[in-house]
């Protein structure tokens, strides 16, 4: 912190390399335990040219499913182990992940462009939808599905379980393209982890139950109630 400035030092867990950025803004998108906030942070190419600013999603984690091995690791490393295993898979997750602490991270901001998150509200905060969503309304639920399954597909083939509490989300963009992407990721785990602990039959089926609920979710959406 320098004359009043808020400062914070962002690793970045490919390169290993750490830059610290101006705090422009802050606010709060969810407050639980995993509290979500939405920063805007000021940066300056070089030591001239104009300052650029880029949002970003900085989320406290806790409340993650750990296997032995990871049990003395800092929470965010769990966390970015993680998003590492399910971008190796071909899963479709958020492009840029910083450390910030040994309890958070940095994301990409699914909503700088001006899209639309639907599902789990780390992005948008809690959709108040009172009537027929005029987004929603114009995707075809059935393709959304089929692309939600392929991922499912992709993640069983991998031996790998989807969080069990709504891992999907589906993001619309301005121009009306959309993708669906694994945004919860912190009770992801490997299957062999996972059946150490439950019978087999726990693990049929699993990732199938995240495309239901995704599909679930936005068929309500889209309808205009409010989603509980």
């Amino acid at each position: 912190m320098t004359n009043g400035e808020e400062k914070l030092s962002l690793l970045d867990v490919d390169t290993g390399k750490t830059l610290e950025l101006k705090v422009i803004d802050r606010k709060e998108v969810r407050n639980t335990n995993e509290r979500t906030e939405r920063v805007l942070f000021g940066v300056t190419p070089g030591n001239f040219g104009r300052e650029k600013r880029i949002s970003m999603i900085i989320k406290r984690v806790n409340n993650l499913t750990v296997n032995d091995e990871q049990k003395t690791m800092p929470l965010a490393d769990v966390w970015i182990s993680k998003w590492r295993m399910l971008r190796q898979a071909g899963i479709p997750v958020v492009t840029t992940i910083r450390k910030v602490s040994d309890t958070e991270v940095a994301m990409s901001d699914l909503c700088a462009d001006g899209s639309v998150v639907y599902g789990k509200a780390d992005m948008s905060g809690n959709l108040q939808i009172h009537r027929p969503n005029a987004i929603l309304v114009k995707i075809d639920l059935d393709e959304v599905q089929e692309e939600a399954i392929k991922i499912a597909q992709k993640a069983d083939k991998a031996d790998i379980l989807l969080a069990k509490d709504d891992p999907f989300v589906l993001v619309v963009h301005p121009d009306e393209t959309w993708q669906v992407i694994a945004l919860d990721i912190g009770n992801t785990e490997r299957k062999e982890d996972f059946l150490r602990k439950v019978h087999p039959s726990h693990a049929e089926s699993w990732n199938q139950l995240a495309v239901d609920e995704l599909i679930g979710y936005l068929k309500v959406a889209r309808e205009g109630v409010e989603p509980t």
